[in-house]
């Protein structure tokens, strides 16, 4: 019986490391059903069967025009791990390409496995026009399968919610040269964007000039007349763009930071050095009502004395 078992798995293992050893590399092309007139929610579905497949896939849809203009290329690329059976081990994906009209009007979902243990990728129709998709699919696989298992299932009606895909990228993205965003010029810099930017937190990892120097005793610091005459003769504070310079140049964001914090710093010491003077003020206050409390006690025995004579 031990001998059996023994035989069975190395058998099995046999098998499995002369399908990965083979490797398969494919190219599927096939039209869709049509998607009918005027019925929303539809999705179809690619069904590979209950095929063995390790490695990676590509689809791309492209379609042309019916009841609505659909041209344009979208492209998603799989990872898949799977075995026969209702064994998926891996599947994620990143959209490499979403462009033309065809964008807004089609979805690939992700992949998943159906009750008969068939390998499915949904295709939703994000409109209720009718059209064709025409689909490529091609890929690298370790093991075999049998292309002809591929197969466009006719549109079903199915309520959900998918919206659009947008390019993905889910691992980490190294790009050496210059990005734009909404604009062709970007200048000296690396990443130009035209428009407002989001964003939960920004990290500046070194900033030039850090104002602790303000701080150091060394520091000029600039009297408050010297402030306002500065003010009164250009408009704005010292070492501080203008707004004329920095509507026609802007201003960097580190540097910035570093000036308005040595404004804050200033602003600290002129503070310290006001509340100082103001307990020296209180002082002599306090000192000044003492003395006043005396001589108008002084008055009041005077004024007794002399009415006493």
């Amino acid at each position: 019986m031990k001998v059996k078992i023994k035989i069975a798995i190395l058998a099995a293992i046999g098998f499995i490391s002369t399908s990965f050893a083979q490797g398969h590399q494919f190219n599927v092309t096939k039209n869709s059903p049509n998607f009918p007139n005027g019925v929303a929610n539809q999705v179809s579905y690619i069904d590979f069967g209950d095929i063995q497949f390790w490695g990676y896939m590509e689809i791309t849809l492209t379609s042309g025009y019916s009841y609505q203009n659909s041209v344009g290329k979208y492209t998603k690329i799989y990872e898949i791990g799977k075995n026969p059976g209702n064994l998926l081990y891996r599947s994620s994906s990143e959209t490499k390409t979403v462009f033309g009209l065809l964008s807004n009007q089609w979805k690939l979902g992700e992949a998943f496995l159906d009750t008969n243990n068939h390998l499915k990728i949904p295709i939703y129709h994000l409109v209720s026009t009718s059209n064709t998709l025409t689909i490529n699919i091609n890929g690298l696989s370790k093991t075999t399968f049998d292309k002809n298992l591929i197969t466009i299932t006719s549109p079903t009606v199915v309520s959900n919610n998918e919206t659009r895909d947008y390019v993905t990228y889910k691992s980490q993205v190294n790009i050496m040269d210059k990005v734009g965003i909404g604009t062709l010029i970007t200048g000296p810099h690396k990443l130009a964007v035209e428009g407002s930017i989001g964003a939960r937190e920004i990290k500046v990892l070194a900033a030039p000039n850090w104002a602790d120097f303000v701080f150091e005793s060394n520091y000029n610091l600039p009297t408050l007349f010297e402030v306002e005459n500065h003010i009164k003769e250009k408009g704005h504070l010292k070492d501080i763009p203008s707004a004329k310079d920095v509507k026609n140049n802007g201003f960097f964001l580190a540097e910035m930071d570093a000036k308005l914090l040595q404004k804050i710093e200033e602003l600290t010491l002129y503070t310290i050095t006001q509340e100082k003077q103001l307990k020296i003020q209180k002082e002599k206050i306090k000192t000044l009502e003492a003395q006043t409390k005396e001589i108008k006690e002084l008055k009041e025995l005077v004024k007794k004395l002399l009415e006493n004579k």
